[in-house]
Formats: C-alpha cells, structure tokens, sequence
C-alpha cells in the first residue's frame, strides 16, 4: 500500500474518532461510563497516531516509536476493559479492588514497553527492512493485553447472551 492509502485510511480512522469523542463530550450522559469512553477514544486517538508515525520516521528513532506505540496500546487496552466493565455494573467499578490491581499492573506494562524488555532493539527482516525483536517480558504484556481485551468480551457474553 503507499503513502496516500495509508494517510487516508489514517486520515479517516483519527476523523472518525475525533468526531465520536466530541459526540460523546457533548451529548452523552455525564456517569462514569461517558468518561471511561471518553478516556478510551483519547487512548485510541493518541495509539493510532503514534502508530501512523511510527511508520514514517527515521531508522535511529524507529525503536522508540514502536514503544511508544505498544505504550498507547497498553492504555488502549486498560481503557477499552474498564468502560465496557462500566457499562455492565451501574455500581462503581472504581471502588473494586481488581480495577486497583489492573490499573497497577497497567501502569507497570506500559512502562515496561518503553524498556529492552519488551523489544530489545531492531534488526533487518527477511525484506531487509528494520523491525523490533520482542524481549523477554513479550509474552506477559500479550498476556495482560489479551486479558483486558477478552475478558470483556467474556462478561458482555455472559450479560447479553441468548441461547
């Protein structure tokens, strides 16, 4: 894909994403989920920009970009966990106990993804272009990811299910 694809999509996507904050700013209801969306849509809005960036930037700062994109996609991730908990529970979620021990663990994975163990650095791929090589703490912010992503998606299940 060039450049043009790319930005338009890129373009399209922050657009859409900017609009929905403003949306949600605007009109929703003022509770805790309003905020906990709202607090995900900048997550998002910040990932997929640094993300963009970190495709068009130079070889020597490359490394730090990628972190600072598994950065936002940590929050991304936390944030994304905490509204859709918000929306299932009319209690207050930020009173529990585990939302302490995610946002913990969050704040600990997100700064672990701008050290050299999570990627320890960069080498030339089989198209010889630069790309990260994971570090030894990988496999646990995957882990942690796939947790705050799935396990939403496990309790809406177990909310809303029909069968």
């Amino acid at each position: 894909m060039n450049f043009w694809w790319e930005f338009v999509f890129f373009f399209i996507a922050l657009l859409l994403n900017v609009f929905l904050l403003a949306k949600v700013v605007k009109y929703a209801p003022r509770d805790l989920s309003r905020m906990l969306f709202g607090v995900f849509l900048v997550a998002q809005i910040l990932w997929i920009i640094v993300n963009f960036a970190s495709f068009f930037v130079s070889d020597s700062v490359y490394l730090f970009w990628t972190r600072l994109t598994m950065f936002f996609a940590t929050w991304h991730a936390v944030s994304f966990l905490f509204f859709i908990q918000s929306f299932l529970s009319v209690e207050n979620i930020l009173k529990k106990f585990w939302i302490k021990m995610v946002i913990a663990a969050g704040i600990l994975m997100s700064f672990l993804t701008l050290s050299s163990l999570v990627f320890v650095g960069l080498e030339a791929n089989v198209e010889g272009l630069l790309a990260p090589v994971p570090g030894k703490l990988m496999p646990l912010w995957g882990v942690f990811i796939l947790a705050c992503l799935l396990g939403p998606f496990i309790n809406l299940y177990k909310k809303y299910r029909v069968l």
